[in-house]
């Protein structure tokens, strides 16, 4: 599925420049399974709806699934240069989005997911041609994601609690993807403006 991404002509600068912004995908991706499947037991033990626990397990699934999509969607494309420290910058974030409160773990993850959404949004609209179906599937499995998660964080996190989750969330988010600004612009994205729709915490999360 994932072979003619970059085969259609485009150019290896914008290849690299798409790789580049997948790993660092990918890196969230290892992440988010195992940290769903432990929300997932934590909330079974909390005594949790089985509607919920199901939810999360079913959230985790779809999560190493997209790991695969995205490995996949990298085999295809030229590796980009790592950036010095960038690896484990991104793989300290997203390890630490885990919280022992849920609401706090939920509202991190609304903010993370509606934050893909956005990026992956901007690069539909920027370069049709390299948003291939995995990366479709991947947001629009994303935004249910955000859907779901914010539903339970404002049940379980009060206004306040809700905006400083989503803000410290999207502002480290933010930072991560400042290291590829290159590779946004390359992309035909305005790095500054990315950013800072980025680094806002969402509307359904501050209320």
């Amino acid at each position: 599925m994932a072979a003619d991404v970059y085969n259609r002509g485009v150019e290896p600068v914008t290849a690299v420049a798409l790789s580049g912004l997948l790993q660092l995908l990918c890196c969230g991706e290892q992440s988010a399974g195992p940290a769903f499947e432990l929300l997932s037991r934590r909330r079974a033990r909390a005594g949790d709806s089985e509607q919920l626990v199901g939810q999360l397990r079913g959230i985790a699934a779809e999560e190493q699934q997209h790991e695969q999509l995205l490995e996949a969607l990298l085999a295809s494309l030229p590796r980009s240069p790592p950036v010095t420290g960038a690896a484990v910058h991104a793989s300290r974030f997203f390890r630490g989005l885990a919280s022992p409160d849920a609401g706090t773990h939920f509202t991190r993850i609304a903010a993370l997911d509606s934050a893909v959404c956005l990026l992956l949004s901007a690069l539909r609209k920027a370069q049709p041609r390299l948003f291939h179906p995995a990366l479709a599937r991947i947001a629009s499995d994303e935004a249910r994601h955000a859907a779901i998660a914010s539903h339970y964080a404002r049940r379980l996190a009060t206004p306040a609690l809700r905006l400083a989750a989503a803000s410290e969330t999207r502002n480290g988010l933010a930072n991560l993807l400042a290291a590829h600004a290159g590779n946004l612009e390359v992309l035909g994205l305005d790095p500054s403006r990315v950013l800072a729709r980025i680094a806002m915490p969402p509307r359904f999360l501050r209320s």
